[in-house]
């Protein structure tokens, strides 16, 4: 299975992409400090998304 079959996408790297980029699609007041991640493939996707923002991982966001 992709990353675009339902439960299956959530707990890989896209996963994480995309809930990362919803968390980030708010104003950066309201953006998290930390992020927990079910598994590592999420959490990469998470770091990903930061970096795109221009944060760093663990400075400006812990994982």
């Amino acid at each position: 299975m992709g990353c675009e079959h339902g439960t299956w996408r959530r707990i890989r790297l896209c996963g994480g992409l995309g809930a990362c980029q919803s968390l980030f699609a708010q104003s950066p007041v309201d953006w998290p400090y930390a992020v927990f991640c079910i598994n590592d493939l999420m959490a990469f996707g998470v770091i990903d998304c930061a970096r795109q923002r221009g944060l760093s991982v663990p400075d400006d966001l812990t994982i």
